[in-house]
């Protein structure tokens, strides 16, 4: 994940041609990134997932369609942050049928002190519990914790 944020800040620098900052990121100095991995599933092992939005903070993380309903998606986000309260909702917005039964499982999220190459250190970690509910299209599970 951080290695993306490498990437694009890598590739802006040259495109603008390697300045100190870029919009106000320093390329010789470190960005603090919260970034969150788990899975959701539908708790019957049916196909109906067809889209799910990571929101974090009231910002979206990710947006992603599915070309055929599925039953298990990964979930994967990345964006800068820092320490504090945090609120992570993750939203079925399209499914093929509705309500359906979603476990959210494995849920952690990192706050990682990272430098140009995607590397650094963790500062913070939440492993969040595992739940299931039941969801409408466009409904989601919400955890609040803190890093």
């Amino acid at each position: 994940m951080s290695r993306r944020l490498a990437l694009f800040v890598i590739v802006t620098a040259l495109a603008t041609g390697c300045g100190k900052s870029i919009t106000g990121v320093d390329l010789n100095g470190k960005v603090k990134l919260i970034e969150v991995i788990g899975s959701l599933d539908n708790s019957e092992g049916a196909s109906t997932i067809l889209r799910v939005r990571l929101l974090l903070d009231g910002q979206e993380l990710s947006n992603v369609p599915y070309p055929e309903a599925t039953s298990h998606i990964g979930i994967v986000g990345t964006r800068t942050g820092d320490r504090g309260h945090h609120t992570l909702v993750v939203v079925v917005t399209d499914q093929t049928s509705s309500p359906v039964n979603y476990r959210v499982s494995g849920l952690r999220v990192w706050l990682v002190d990272a430098d140009l190459f995607g590397g650094g250190p963790t500062l913070a970690r939440a492993d969040l519990p595992d739940r299931v509910e039941l969801l409408s299209s466009g409904q989601g599970i919400s955890y609040d914790f803190n890093l």
